[in-house]
C-alpha cells in the first residue's frame, strides 16, 4: 500500500472516531500544501479544530509543517491540533505545546479538558 493510500486510510479512521465523539467532520483531500496544511477539520457549537495527523511508529510532525498548520488555524479562527495514531488508540497534542517542546500526548477526552471545553 503506497504511503499516499495509508495515510488516506488513517485520516478516515481519524473521521469516524472524531464522528463517534460527537464531532462534525472534514476531510482535507488537498492536505499538505500550502493553502492546506491540515488533513482533517473537526467541528462542534463554538469548537473548531484543525488538526494534522500522523500514523507511523515515531510521531513524524516537522518544524515548517506545525508552523503552517498554526497559521492557517489562526486565520480561520480554529485550535491547531496534531493527532498521532499510536498503536490502536489516537492521542493528540496542540500545535501550540508541540512548537513549545512539550510532548505530552493525551487522548481527545484529556485534550478537551485541557483547551477548558
Amino acid at each position: 500500500m503506497r504511503t499516499y493510500q495509508k495515510g488516506a486510510r488513517w485520516e478516515r479512521e481519524l473521521l469516524r472516531y472524531l464522528n463517534h465523539k460527537g464531532f462534525s467532520v472534514v476531510r482535507v483531500s488537498a492536505s499538505g500544501n500550502q493553502l492546506y496544511p491540515l488533513d482533517v477539520l473537526a467541528l462542534k457549537p463554538g469548537l473548531t479544530l484543525a488538526i494534522e495527523c500522523k500514523s507511523s511508529q515515531k510521531q513524524l510532525f516537522k518544524k515548517e509543517q506545525v508552523k503552517k498548520l498554526i497559521e492557517w488555524a489562526e486565520r480561520a479562527g480554529a485550535i491547531p491540533i496534531l493527532a498521532w495514531k499510536q498503536g490502536r488508540r489516537w492521542l493528540f497534542l496542540p500545535a501550540k505545546s508541540w512548537s513549545a517542546g512539550s510532548r505530552e500526548w493525551m487522548e481527545l477526552k484529556d485534550l478537551l479538558i485541557a483547551l477548558m471545553i
